[in-house]
C-alpha cells in the first residue's frame, strides 16, 4: 500500500471528471483522476460519442436511398449493421485515448482502479489486489450513472437491454419494443427504424420527450411513424414474460384495457441512476436526497472540501452540464467567480433534429411572453440539400425582446441551437440578432429570419 497527496483528485473521468481534472492542473493544482474503466466515461465510451457515430452512418445510408431523386443512380445499398457498431467502438477507443493523452500532457496523474470513499481527507483506490491510498486537500464526486430499471423488468444483455447492450448490439431483431420515449429511445428508434426493425414505443406519459415542448415532439411523433415507428403514449408495461426466445409484454392504457405485444428483444430506457455505491456518504456526512448528492451554488457538498458534479446531482444529465460545472468547481476552488446563471442546451440526434433552450425561472406574465415559428421550407439552403421538414419556434419578452426560449426541429438543429445559447447568455434581444448579417445561402439563416419575423419584418415569408 501506498500513499500520495494531492490538490485535487477527481473520481470518475467522465466528461465532468476530466475536463476538471484538465483544468485544476492548468491552473496550477497538483491534480489526479481514477478511473476504473475506460477514459471518458459513459458518453464517451458508450453514450454519445458512439451512438452519434453509428446515426452519421445511418444519414448516410439512408441519404443513399433516396439519390436515384437526385439523379444518382446506385445499386439499392445494404448494410452490415455489425460493422457500423465496430466503427462505434473504434471512434470510441481513438477518443478515450485522446483524452487520455490531454490528461498525461496536463500533468494529471491517472490512477487506475475502483474508489472507495470513507473519510474527507483521502480515498481507497483498488485494482485487482492492489489498493493504494491517495490523500487530498480536495475531491471532485464525478462518478456518473447507469441505467435505470424497473422492479419487474431487470436487464439480462439478452432480451431485455439497456442502452449500453444496444450500443453493442451486432445483429439485428425482427422486433424490438423500447420502453421509454424520452432521449435515448427515440435515437435508438430511429437508428433501427432506418435499417428495417419494427419498432414499438411504449411511453407513460401524454407524448414522447415529456420534458420537451409537446408541439415539437408531436410533429417528431409523425416522422417517426412515417418509418414505420409504432408509438403507444399514455401507456405502461405491467408484466414481462420470456418463453422460447421471445418477449411478451403486458400493456396497459391508463385508464384504458390491457393488450399484448410479442416481440424478440426489450430495450428499457427509462433514465438513469447516479452511482454512489463507492460512496460511503453517510459515513462523511454528505447530503443525498432522492438519491441525488446535495450541493450548493458552487457544487460543494456538505462537507466542504468535497464536491460533486454531473449525473450525481440534480442538475441535468448531460455532457456539457457536467463540463461545465467541473470548470467551475474549479474556478472557485481558485477564488474566482462568475455568474452559475446559465442556460442548458437539450439535443436529440433523430431525423428530423430537436433542440432547445429555454430561460429557468423567469419572472414575466405568461401574457407578455411572444411567440412565433419560422418555417426550414423559406430558407434556400434548405430546399437546396432537400431537407426542409421542420420549423423554428421562438418565445420573447414583448417589453424587453429577449428571448425567452428557442426551439428547433429540422436539419442541423443540434448546431444551430448554439446561436440562440449565445444569445440568451448574453441577453442579445431579437432586434440585435436581426440586425445581423448571416451568410448566404446556409441554414443559419434561419436564426436571422426567425428573429426579423419577431420584429414584424420578415422577408421571406408573408407577414401575419
Amino acid at each position: 500500500m501506498s500513499n500520495k497527496k494531492y490538490d485535487l483528485v477527481v473520481l470518475g473521468s467522465g466528461p465532468g471528471g476530466y475536463v476538471a481534472a484538465i483544468r485544476g492542473a492548468q491552473v496550477g493544482l497538483k491534480t489526479a483522476i481514477i478511473e476504473k474503466d475506460s477514459v471518458g466515461g459513459v458518453c464517451l465510451n458508450i453514450g454519445c460519442i458512439p451512438t452519434k457515430t453509428i446515426i452519421n452512418y445511418i444519414d448516410t445510408y439512408n441519404k443513399i436511398k433516396k439519390s436515384k431523386k437526385f439523379g444518382i443512380f446506385t445499386e439499392v445499398p445494404e448494410i452490415n449493421f455489425a460493422k457500423i457498431i465496430d466503427k462505434s467502438r473504434s471512434v470510441a477507443n481513438r477518443l478515450s485515448k485522446g483524452v487520455e493523452f490531454l490528461l498525461k500532457k496536463n500533468n494529471v496523474d491517472i490512477i487506475r482502479g475502483t474508489g472507495f470513499l470513507e473519510e474527507n481527507t483521502h480515498i481507497k483506490v483498488r485494482n485487482g489486489v492492489d489498493e493504494q491510498i491517495i490523500e487530498f486537500d480536495n475531491l471532485i464526486l464525478a462518478t456518473g450513472s447507469s441505467p435505470k430499471s424497473i422492479p419487474n423488468i431487470a436487464f439480462d444483455g439478452k432480451f431485455i437491454l439497456s442502452s449500453n447492450d444496444a450500443l453493442l448490439l451486432k445483429e439485428l431483431p425482427e422486433h424490438i419494443v423500447i420502453i421509454g420515449g424520452g432521449v435515448i429511445g427515440i435515437e435508438f428508434a430511429y437508428i433501427w427504424a432506418s435499417v428495417g426493425v419494427k419498432v414499438s414505443i411504449i411511453e407513460m406519459m401524454e407524448h414522447i420527450l415529456p420534458a420537451e415542448d409537446e408541439e415539437m415532439a408531436e410533429f417528431l411523433a409523425k416522422e417517426l411513424k412515417k418509418m414505420g415507428v409504432k408509438i403507444y403514449t399514455s401507456h405502461i408495461v405491467n408484466d414481462v414474460s420470456i418463453n422460447n426466445g421471445k418477449v411478451t409484454l403486458s400493456i396497459k392504457k391508463i385508464e384504458g384495457d390491457i393488450f399484448e405485444i410479442v416481440t424478440d428483444k426489450v430495450l428499457l430506457s427509462i433514465g438513469r441512476k447516479p452511482n454512489l455505491e463507492c460512496i460511503d456518504y453517510e459515513k462523511i456526512g454528505i447530503q443525498v436526497e432522492n438519491g441525488f448528492v446535495v450541493v450548493d451554488s458552487n457544487y460543494q457538498t456538505t462537507v466542504s472540501n468535497i464536491f460533486a458534479i454531473g449525473d450525481i446531482i440534480n442538475t441535468p444529465q448531460l455532457a456539457h452540464v457536467a463540463s461545465f460545472e467541473g470548470i467551475r468547481v474549479v474556478e472557485f476552488l481558485k477564488g474566482h467567480q462568475f455568474s452559475d446563471k446559465k442556460v442548458v442546451p437539450a439535443c436529440v440526434y433523430s431525423s428530423p433534429q430537436y433542440a432547445s433552450v429555454s430561460v429557468k425561472d423567469l419572472d414575466i406574465q405568461p401574457e407578455k411572453i411572444k411567440t412565433v415559428k419560422f418555417p426550414y421550407q423559406a430558407i434556400g439552403k434548405a430546399i437546396a440539400i432537400d431537407d426542409y421538414s421542420g420549423f423554428v419556434k421562438l418565445s420573447y419578452d414583448a417589453i424587453t425582446k429577449k428571448i425567452v426560449s428557442a426551439k428547433i426541429i429540422g436539419p442541423e438543429a443540434t448546431e444551430l441551437i448554439g446561436y440562440f445559447v449565445i444569445a440568451i447568455d448574453n441577453q442579445l434581444t431579437i432586434d440585435k440578432i436581426g440586425e445581423s448579417i448571416f451568410a448566404h445561402p446556409t441554414l443559419s439563416e434561419i436564426i436571422k429570419e426567425t428573429a426579423e419575423l419577431s420584429i414584424g419584418f420578415p422577408i421571406h415569408i408573408p407577414k401575419g
